[in-house]
């Protein structure tokens, strides 16, 4: 009977001691995070979920930003948004991992998937944000593939005044018969009509979907006071942040 005592009681201080260095493993993970340092948070991270896999909801989505900025790895990265995912019980939250996703998609220029993943966005389940910039990746999606007069119309619906449509409807007019060259003024014009464009245009996408997301989030929560309505703006948390 005192061997089973001493037993249970070893287990339970064990048990105790495990608890204590996940969390401090945790919160070191977190800080790791917050200053950048991307490898160590994954290595903290990751022994976190060995000793408690139920911590999983707490830093999928870290690992999943992680692996991308330390390694540009996109396939652990897409893994752990969607473990992120299928533990989410939120609708909201789902929507962001699928949209953040859709971003790292985007960067590795796996753009078949990237369709596939905005199939799967159920629109009526989306704030006026969320489809506008879902419409402004089926734009670069479509763009990639050359097939400019789709690409052209998933743009439009991002612009917001019948000035800009029509500017930006020139430009890629424009394009089309001077696909080849550097064009400056059409560039500036791009991020007049649609903030983001005209850096997607040149290849910084990373860029472009950040002024989009920012300038484009301002725009659309000014649209909808001036009509009365009030809605919240989800968008994805950069992994810079």
């Amino acid at each position: 009977m005192k061997k089973l005592l001493f037993l249970l009681f070893s287990l339970f201080i064990y048990s105790l001691s495990i608890a204590q260095t996940v969390e401090e493993t945790l919160n070191f993970g977190h800080e790791q995070y917050s200053k950048k340092q991307f490898d160590l948070a994954i290595q903290s991270y990751r022994r976190v979920l060995f000793f408690e896999p139920a911590q999983g909801k707490e830093v999928y989505s870290r690992l999943g930003f992680a692996y991308w900025e330390a390694y540009g790895d996109w396939k652990k990265s897409v893994y752990y948004f969607d473990l992120a995912y299928q533990i989410s019980q939120n609708t909201e939250e789902q929507n962001r991992l699928i949209f953040t996703k859709i971003q790292v998609y985007l960067l590795a220029q796996k753009y078949h998937d990237v369709l596939l993943e905005l199939m799967s966005l159920d629109e009526t389940e989306l704030t006026l944000f969320e489809t506008k910039r879902k419409r402004f990746y089926q734009g670069i999606v479509f763009y990639q593939k050359k097939e400019y007069q789709k690409s052209e119309n998933y743009f439009q619906e991002c612009v917001l005044d019948s000035l800009s449509k029509y500017a930006l409807h020139q430009v890629f007019v424009d394009f089309q018969k001077n696909e080849k060259r550097f064009r400056p003024k059409k560039i500036r014009t791009m991020s007049i009509c649609l903030p983001g464009l005209g850096q997607c245009y040149c290849g910084k996408w990373k860029v472009g979907i950040n002024s989009f997301l920012l300038t484009g989030g301002l725009a659309t929560a000014f649209v909808l006071t001036g009509q009365g309505y009030t809605c919240l703006l989800y968008t994805s948390p950069s992994p810079r942040d």
